[in-house]
């Protein structure tokens, strides 16, 4: 009885994840179509198509940490661990293109609500779980690891397919205490589409 209703207890966070994958899909497939998003999978990067790549996508970890970050600091307990921009300005500065000045991504206001500050939160935190298919292909390509300018593709190493389980555990409960699932879904498309536009002008 006891393991059934369990069962039933996952199955409301099961399909919302699932109805936040598929209504997020388009958006997502959209920005991986982009010429700086593939430049970066393909088996010819070049460490120009690699710094171009980190230096937009350092404004959007900048503006995720200090405009987002504040949003949902009481949703996440180990928000101060999953800061990422000391690693992708240390990448940049090892292969010469040290970044200092950053531009907002995201349109956020003081009505944004947490749920969909957590939206954006999960396409950045997918980022991360992504990245690790982006590290081999660095390695591959140009023999790059997170001991060699690739410290942000290295993620939370060893931690982040747990991180990322533990992340969406933490937004599945969100969504269920809160009854938030189109706000959430507002702010991953957002945060989808604002890294598009945003990743369009370093094209």
């Amino acid at each position: 009885m006891m393991q059934n209703s369990q069962t039933a207890q996952q199955r409301p966070a099961e399909l919302f994840i699932s109805i936040l994958r598929t209504k997020t899909a388009p958006a997502h497939q959209a920005l991986e179509e982009l010429p700086i998003s593939k430049a970066i999978v393909s088996p010819t990067v070049s460490r120009e198509d690699y710094t171009a790549y980190l230096n937009a996508m350092a404004d959007a970890v900048h503006d995720l940490e200090t405009r987002i970050f504040p949003r949902v600091s009481g949703l996440i307990p180990d928000l101060q661990e999953r800061r990422k921009l000391p690693s992708i300005l240390e990448d940049l500065a090892y292969y010469g293109a040290p970044k200092s000045h950053f531009r907002p991504v995201f349109t956020i206001g003081e009505n944004t609500s947490e749920a969909f500050a957590m939206g954006i939160v999960y396409v950045m935190e997918g980022s991360v779980l992504g990245g690790r298919m982006i590290l081999k292909n660095l390695h591959n390509a140009l023999r790059m690891d997170n001991e060699s300018g690739a410290r942000y593709f290295h993620g939370y190493g060893a931690e982040t397919g747990s991180r990322w389980k533990s992340f969406m555990e933490l937004l599945a409960r969100h969504e269920t205490a809160q009854g938030c699932s189109d706000d959430i879904i507002r702010g991953a498309n957002h945060a989808f589409a604002a890294i598009h536009q945003h990743f369009l002008q370093h094209s």
